[in-house]
């Protein structure tokens, strides 16, 4: 992986390009990024009627990997996963949810949380390793 690389797991590219698309289509991580996240999500269409289990391991258990090639780029993915963690801290707190959904949504927001700390990392003039840290917690199933 290039050092302008980035790699996200499927669930959190997910995340960003749905916030993306929504507030900042035209923007330098869009328009870098949208052929291989319209491809993605026609696959994920696909899996998700078809082959639910597949859908699952892709969403849940793959990465992609996507180039950090302008200026702008890294702070808009921030904002954006900062976005993701506000919409997560509302469906947490939604009393209908049931307890395994909430664990579930719980992992998510550690796990995007992670990822914005590590890209902020990235961005400080000190950064030396840029890949994303994990998250300690054990990936969750779909179901």
């Amino acid at each position: 992986m290039d050092k302008r690389d980035i790699a996200l797991d499927v669930w959190q590219f997910v995340r960003i390009m749905v916030q993306l698309e929504a507030t900042a289509k035209g923007g330098a991580a869009w328009s870098a990024w949208h052929e291989a996240w319209e491809e993605l999500d026609a696959k994920l269409e696909s899996l998700r009627h078809r082959d639910p289990r597949s859908f699952g391991e892709l969403m849940m258990n793959q990465q992609v990997v996507v180039p950090l090639e302008r200026r702008g780029q890294l702070a808009e993915v921030v904002s954006a996963a900062q976005a993701v963690i506000v919409h997560l801290d509302a469906a947490i707190t939604d009393r209908n949810l049931d307890r395994q959904r909430r664990a579930d949504l719980r992992i998510e927001h550690s796990e995007m949380s992670a990822l914005i700390e590590s890209l902020r990392q990235r961005s400080s003039p000190n950064a030396g390793d840029s890949s994303p840290k994990r998250s300690p917690q054990k990936k969750r199933k779909k179901h």
